[in-house]
C-alpha cells in the first residue's frame, strides 16, 4: 500500500469537516452532546459519506481508511475535534444549539 503524502492526509480530514458540516442533525448531536454519545448517533455514517463523495480526490486514503477500522477511528476523531472545535461553528455562522 502506497503511504499517505503528508499534505494529502492533512487536507482530506478538512474535506470531510466540511462536508459533515452540511449536516444539520450531525451538528446538532455534537453541539449537544458528549464526543461518546455522537460517536454512537449519526456522525460515524456522516464521516464514511463524506469520505466517499470526496473519493475522486482521495482515493487511496480512502481504500486505507475503509480497510483499517483503527485508522478510520482515529480520522473520525480528528474530523469530530474539527467539528467541535466553536471558532469553527461560528466560523460558518449556525447555531446548533
Amino acid at each position: 500500500m502506497i503511504p499517505i503524502l503528508p499534505k494529502v492526509k492533512a487536507m482530506q480530514p478538512y474535506t470531510v469537516r466540511d462536508k459533515v458540516l452540511e449536516n444539520k442533525v450531525v451538528m446538532t448531536q455534537i453541539a449537544n452532546n458528549s464526543p461518546e454519545q455522537a460517536m454512537i448517533g449519526d456522525f460515524p455514517k456522516a464521516v464514511d459519506d463524506a469520505i466517499f463523495s470526496s473519493h475522486e480526490a482521495h482515493k487511496e486514503q480512502m481504500m486505507q481508511l475503509l480497510s483499517d477500522p483503527k485508522k478510520a477511528e482515529e480520522f473520525a476523531r480528528v474530523v469530530f475535534d474539527m467539528l467541535q472545535d466553536a471558532e469553527v461553528i461560528q466560523t460558518n455562522g449556525r447555531n446548533y444549539n
